[in-house]
């Protein structure tokens, strides 16, 4: 008397199967360029991450604006005194909230599950940035003209582009790096399990190798914006980030078709094992 199981193969393929669908959620979820630094200005393609961040942050952001507001609310009619103490006011609040940002960033990226290189660059990026804050925090202090301290403000925002350049790109470089890192370690190894067992593999692996050109593609674009977040035009970044986009748009489908072919080759496993339904008892071979 023996009893027939399933093939381990056909277990393998399920396996596959629940592992693709959760990396297709990876590189659906990319982040997108916002054109404007202003924390007034409202934007509908800010990614949930952007949302979750500015949330954070809302009060500090809030103040910002308000401090812009005042400023704008005298400078025709009060003295230039005042109005360089209002631009001041202004500047420090939205250096303040990016050095917020900033100073939290490694400690969030620890759940992110990057990869060391690509902490690195982002922590490089930040030091970068932070540097880029305080130089300006000074020389803010000691301006003694209107227009030298709005050029100040101006400028180190253009700099260091926090929230319209930083913050997404440094969230997609971990995302696409987690799903590289994925289909390596988990995906490719099973599919050479499958290679080993004698089945055909190859358009599995050509799926495979073709999610993973788009996931890195869509990786060194986010991790030349992070290491390089300086934009006076968002525009070429906007640009940059809808490539990336792109790039885990056919990452996605790539292992869409790549599930697919899995569920197929498991109908087959399935046919040649001789398979009972699930809702029936195991059938007993004399």
């Amino acid at each position: 008397m023996k009893i027939s199981k399933p093939l381990t193969m056909t277990r393998i393929c399920s396996y596959l199967v629940v592992l693709v669908l959760g990396f297709a959620g990876v590189a659906g979820a990319h982040e997108t360029g916002v054109k404007h630094e202003e924390p007034s200005v409202a934007t509908p393609a800010v990614s949930n991450a952007k949302e979750r961040i500015r949330a954070k942050y809302s009060t500090d952001l809030t103040a910002a604006r308000e401090a812009k507001e005042a400023y704008r609310a005298l400078k025709r009619t009060e003295s230039a005194q005042k109005q360089l103490a209002a631009v001041k006011t202004y500047g420090r609040k939205m250096f303040e909230v990016r050095q917020k940002v900033l100073a939290d960033y490694p400690n969030r990226q620890r759940g992110k599950q990057c990869a060391d290189a690509d902490n690195q660059t982002i922590n490089t990026s930040v030091a970068a940035s932070q540097t880029i804050l305080r130089s300006a925090l000074a020389n803010l202090d000691a301006a003694t003209e209107v227009a030298a301290a709005k050029l100040i403000v101006k400028s180190a925002i253009e700099q260091t582009r926090v929230f319209a350049v930083f913050a997404p790109a440094a969230n997609g470089l971990c995302r696409s790096s987690r799903l590289t890192a994925q289909i390596d370690l988990r995906l490719t190894k099973a599919i050479n399990v499958l290679k080993v067992a004698g089945e055909q593999v190859e358009s599995l692996t050509g799926h495979l190798t073709q999610a993973r050109t788009e996931a890195m593609a869509a990786h060194n674009i986010y991790q030349e914006l992070v290491a390089a977040p300086n934009y006076p035009d968002t525009a070429p970044a906007k640009a940059k980030f809808a490539q990336a986009k792109s790039h885990l748009d056919r990452a996605k489908d790539q292992l869409t078709a790549f599930k697919n072919a899995l569920s197929a080759l498991k109908q087959t496993l399935d046919a040649k094992s001789k398979l009972p339904p699930r809702n029936e008892k195991t059938e007993v071979v004399p």
